[in-house]
């Protein structure tokens, strides 16, 4: 007569996170490739980028390619104007592009969900200050 024995599973590892932000492979849905570059789901449904010569964001939605867009969430301890800032996860996701980081205390960034200008300045921590950013290997490979 046959047995039948239960194989043990293996304990699942937790993702990495800081800030509530969830690290590495992004499986959200919230970002896709574009003609124009990575971008960035709105509240409303629709996908949007920052505009390259100006500070506002353009609706890309219906230039959306049919590819995966391979963003990685990633560690930062400081950025630069035109990085895509992830500031929480799902699922109360919000994203903000860079304009002005003179100052780690003191970031001008574009929210992605309200299309306005902010002031952010990520929240302190004893040992270290991090942001996270979003990067697709699409950018790295690119050049972007």
């Amino acid at each position: 007569m046959l047995q039948y024995q239960s194989v043990p599973t293996l304990p699942t590892t937790t993702p990495t996170s800081i800030l509530g932000v969830q690290l590495g492979l992004d499986t959200s849905g919230n970002f896709a490739w574009s003609v124009n570059g990575l971008a960035v789901l709105t509240p409303s449904g629709r996908f949007v980028r920052k505009d390259d010569c100006g500070d506002f964001l353009v609706d890309v939605t219906p230039l959306i390619l049919p590819v995966n867009p391979q963003v990685y969430l990633l560690p930062a301890p400081c950025v630069a104007p035109g990085d895509l800032l992830i500031t929480a996860s799902d699922p109360n996701f919000a994203a903000m592009y860079v304009l002005n980081a003179d100052t780690p205390d003191n970031i001008l960034a574009l929210d992605t969900a309200t299309s306005l200008i902010v002031r952010y300045s990520t929240p302190a921590n004893l040992f270290f200050n991090f942001y996270v950013k979003a990067i697709s290997l699409f950018d790295v490979v690119l050049g972007e």
